[in-house]
C-alpha cells in the first residue's frame, strides 16, 4: 500500500521564497529531507561542506519556517541541535495558469539546475568511484541498471501520452519518497523537468506550402481510359 503523503508545506511568503531560492539552502533542504532529523555535523558530512558555513543558511531556513529544531543529541562533551524539514512534502506556491509567483519560481528552477549541474560534474569527475565492487556485480546481473542518466527528449505528446508520462513520474516519485530517510544504499539525486515548448515568434502553426495560383494545375475531370 503506498505511503500517504504528508501535509504539503507551501513556499508562499517572500521570506520563504528568499530562503528556498538560494542554491545552497535548496540543497540543504533536499539533503535534510533525505537524511531525516540530523545535526549540523551530520549534514556537513553528507553535503561535503564545512559545518561553520552552514549555520547562516540554517538560521535563514529556520526563520522562514522551512526547517525546525527537533531537540538536541549528545555528541561528545556537549549536545548538538537536531534539525529537520518542516514537512516531507514542501512545494512551491506557483500557479502556471495565472502566473502566480512566476518570478520566484523561475529563480527556484535556476537554483535547482545550478545545484544539479555541480552535482553532475562531481559525479562525472568521480569516474571509477561510481562503480564499487557490489555495483559491478549488480551491473553484471542486471545490465539494464544504470547509475547515471543524462537525457533530453523533445517529442510531440498527446493528452493520453502526457497522462501516461505523469503516471510513470508519480510512480518514480513514490519510489523516491518511500526510500528517503532510510539511510540504506547510496544517495542519488533525480532532477525532472517537463514543460510545453513555447514559440514566441509564431502566433499560429505554419501552414503547409502550396503551389501558387499560376502554377496550380487544373484537376482532370475526364474519366480515365
Amino acid at each position: 500500500m503506498p505511503a500517504q503523503p504528508s501535509q504539503p508545506f507551501l513556499i508562499a511568503t517572500p521570506k520563504q521564497w528568499a530562503a528556498a531560492t538560494s542554491p545552497a539552502r535548496f540543497e540543504i533542504i533536499e539533503f535534510m529531507a533525505s537524511l531525516g532529523p540530523c545535526t549540523v555535523a551530520e549534514l556537513a558530512f553528507h553535503l561535503d561542506r564545512p559545518a561553520d558555513g552552514l549555520y547562516h543558511h540554517l538560521t535563514k531556513l529556520a526563520r522562514a519556517g522551512l526547517i525546525v529544531r527537533k531537540g538536541f543529541r549528545q555528541s561528545g562533551p556537549r549536545p548538538e541541535a537536531v534539525y529537520a524539514v518542516a514537512s516531507a512534502n514542501i512545494r512551491p506556491d506557483f500557479d502556471p495558469a495565472t502566473g502566480k509567483n512566476a518570478g520566484p519560481f523561475r529563480k527556484l528552477c535556476a537554483s535547482i539546475l545550478r545545484v544539479t549541474n555541480r552535482q553532475l560534474n562531481a559525479a562525472i569527475d568521480a569516474r571509477g568511484q561510481l562503480w564499487e565492487p557490489d555495483q559491478a556485480k549488480l551491473a553484471a546481473d542486471h545490465p539494464a541498471v544504470k547509475r547515471l542518466w543524462a537525457r533530453s527528449e523533445t517529442a510531440w505528446l498527446s493528452d493520453a501520452d502526457l497522462a501516461q508520462i505523469n503516471h510513470h513520474l508519480f510512480a518514480v516519485q513514490e519510489i523516491v519518497s518511500r526510500s528517503r530517510t532510510k539511510r540504506r544504499g547510496r544517495l542519488f539525486t533525480l532532477t525532472t523537468f517537463l514543460f510545453p515548448l513555447v514559440r514566441s515568434r509564431h502566433n499560429s502553426a505554419p501552414t503547409p506550402n502550396r503551389p501558387s495560383a499560376k502554377r496550380r494545375k487544373k484537376p482532370n475531370l475526364e474519366p480515365a481510359l
